[in-house]
């Protein structure tokens, strides 16, 4: 996966949904972000167990 995305962008949008990810997990997965590039949009998926919060990024 290659994609070209401003970092001020990138760091907005993981600003945005990081709320989500909780510091103290007792699931490590649970501590990253799942980015999905399809096409030239780009979807960045944080989630614990209960929330989920996804944003799009244009690339």
């Amino acid at each position: 996966m290659k994609f070209v995305v401003s970092s001020a962008t990138l760091l907005s949008h993981l600003q945005a949904i990081s709320r989500v990810i909780n510091s103290k997990n007792s699931l490590p997965i649970l501590d990253c972000f799942l980015l999905e590039l399809d096409g030239n949009v780009l979807t960045i998926t944080a989630a614990d167990n209960e929330t989920r919060l996804e944003t799009k990024v244009e690339v």
